[in-house]
């Protein structure tokens, strides 16, 4: 099987503690929202520095309240990893802000605080706006880094109109022919299941060979969710290819790669998109 880059996506919803961590709210994915998981992102590489430079941050729901990590591209010979963020505020929080409601405001107050074991301590404060972030970071050595950081990308929901469902099946990027444990695929088919989409068979005769794939990143500490489809090219509609058509990833806890499960929150950022593209067809039945 070919494995391919992946992407990451941008958004989500909120989870609450009261709600209970990793809940997944049928009512609340009926509506168009925008809450988080969110990245937001100016890492580049820079061939004459030779490195990462900019930052990227990003926010994820908690078991109760939020999580956040950011990565600084510091330059030649960098591998700018994430450093975990501590006492995360996003605020207001509660139900996430339709789209309509944005316009041109801010959607919510971000702050956090970076430990000193990462090199980076300080502070991060800023405003959470409709399709970007901008803040300050003020380091303990006295030094602030003002950023203004877009979101990284708003995923399309259009290819996944008119699936009668999707094939599952789990991979590890970093680990050639060995199989993840079985956990991962199980986690994500009972999600799928329990939001009424159809699981199919990997070898089906449905139209465009519709696959999602779960991908392990080992050395990242991640794992990606791609649906890839058969795809016929627009220069020339003779070539048919398979091609990544939805992909949204994100970073695992220690507790979930233990227990080998693909956090909910990851696999109902799929469910949402399926039941918004799809809210005006018909259900189907559930294998």
């Amino acid at each position: 099987m070919r494995k391919t880059r992946r992407l990451v996506v941008a958004i989500g919803w909120t989870v609450s503690c009261a709600a209970g961590a990793w809940g997944l709210d049928l009512a609340l994915l009926a509506n168009r929202r925008i809450a988080i998981p969110m990245e937001f992102s100016d890492l580049q590489y820079d061939a004459s520095e030779k490195g990462l430079t900019g930052t990227a941050i990003q926010i994820a729901p908690a078991e109760c309240g939020y999580r956040a990590s950011v990565r600084f591209g510091d330059g030649p010979g960098t591998a700018a990893p994430d450093f975990q963020a501590h006492d995360v505020e996003l605020w207001p929080e509660g139900e996430a802000v339709g789209v309509a409601e944005l316009g041109t405001g801010p959607y919510a107050d971000l702050r956090f605080t970076i430990d000193a074991d990462s090199g980076h301590a300080g502070s991060f404060l800023g405003l959470v706006w409709r399709d970007h972030l901008e803040g300050v970071f003020h380091f303990a050595n006295g030094r602030a880094l003002q950023v203004r950081l877009p979101l990284l990308i708003i995923q399309p929901t259009g290819t996944l109109r008119g699936l009668p469902g999707v094939a599952v099946s789990a991979f590890h990027q970093d680990s050639g022919d060995v199989s993840p444990p079985p956990g991962f695929e199980a986690s994500v088919k009972a999600r799928l299941r329990m939001a009424g989409i159809p699981i199919l068979q990997y070898d089906n005769d449905v139209p465009g060979q519709p696959l999602l794939q779960v991908i392990i990143a080992d050395q990242e500490d991640r794992v990606d969710l791609e649906l890839r489809q058969d795809v016929w090219l627009d220069r020339d509609p003779r070539i048919k290819a398979s091609a990544v058509t939805w992909s949204f990833g994100w970073r695992i806890s220690a507790e979930d790669r233990a227990t080998a499960r693909v956090p909910a929150f990851i696999t109902d950022r799929f469910v949402k998109d399926y039941l918004e593209a799809n809210r005006s067809i018909p259900a189907r039945g559930v294998q």
